[in-house]
């Protein structure tokens, strides 16, 4: 299975190390190619270019721990690193794109500004399908938690004998055995994060906040904040399976109940 392991706070993203570490437990065929700055807040944005102005690509060399990977930055969002690696520039055409994982949340309609769910639904429109991972910002558990379970959430999609889908899903800063399960959300009408934007002396100053609940009942926000992960298949503007949705929960219900089981904490201790 060849994989596209991308994000869109930049090349050098603890995040985005974790995730290619996470990638290369399950896939022989892992390429990294991701924006060389942050790139947040880039939704499906391609950016500024025209045909007679190239947009640099620097190859990074990998140390000995990562002889089998390629990684890349491209001096782009990640939407237009997606298209290029789907375009086969940069080797085979990946099955799977996973982006993240990223260093805040992306939950509620505020994901429509994510480049972490740009990434997967560009994947997505071009027929491969996406994972877009999210934990919060400075996480350390949440880390490990999010690359268990874009590993379990990558085998499920592997089996899927659908057309491409994009997934989105949060991670509370919590240990694997720590979470209280994982749930499949709605789009929140309340994001776990907002955008806070004055004018002041002529300039737009914007940062993030906290917003506390509460929250829908069902949605991303809601089911973060009590200590689940959430995921939430993305709708695309055009029509996907119906039975997507319950294929893909089953086969991570049972990824999931699989890392909890006795056998499975004995093999990753």
């Amino acid at each position: 299975m060849t994989v596209l392991v991308t994000n869109d706070d930049g090349s050098a993203s603890p995040g985005l190390a974790c995730l290619y570490e996470a990638m290369r437990d399950i896939s022989r065929d892992v390429t990294v190619v991701a924006p060389t700055t942050e790139r947040s807040g880039s939704s499906a944005s391609l950016g500024s270019f025209d045909a007679t102005r190239g947009i640099s690509v620097q190859e990074s060399s990998a140390d000995a721990s990562l002889q089998q990977v390629r990684r890349f930055s491209v001096d782009a969002p990640p939407a237009l690193a997606v298209r290029a690696v789907c375009s086969e520039l940069f080797g085979r055409k990946p099955r799977v794109v996973v982006s993240g994982i990223n260093s805040g949340f992306n939950t509620g309609r505020l994901v429509i500004h994510s480049g972490t769910a740009g990434a997967v639904l560009t994947a997505a429109s071009l027929g491969v399908s996406g994972v877009a991972i999210s934990t919060s910002s400075g996480a350390e558990d949440g880390l490990i938690t999010a690359a268990a379970i874009a590993r379990i959430t990558v085998r499920a999609i592997e089996a899927l004998d659908y057309p491409a889908v994009a997934l989105n899903i949060n991670v509370p800063d919590l240990t694997p055995h720590a979470v209280r399960g994982v749930r499949f959300a709605t789009l929140g009408t309340v994001s776990l994060t907002s955008l806070d934007i004055t004018l002041t002396d002529g300039k737009l100053l914007c940062s993030r906040k906290g917003i506390p609940p509460p929250y829908d009942v069902g949605s991303d926000s809601n089911y973060v904040s009590l200590g689940f992960i959430s995921v939430t298949l993305l709708p695309l503007p055009w029509q996907v399976d119906c039975h997507v949705e319950d294929e893909l929960r089953l086969g991570i219900d049972a990824g999931w109940n699989l890392l909890h089981s006795s056998q499975f904490a004995g093999e990753s201790s």
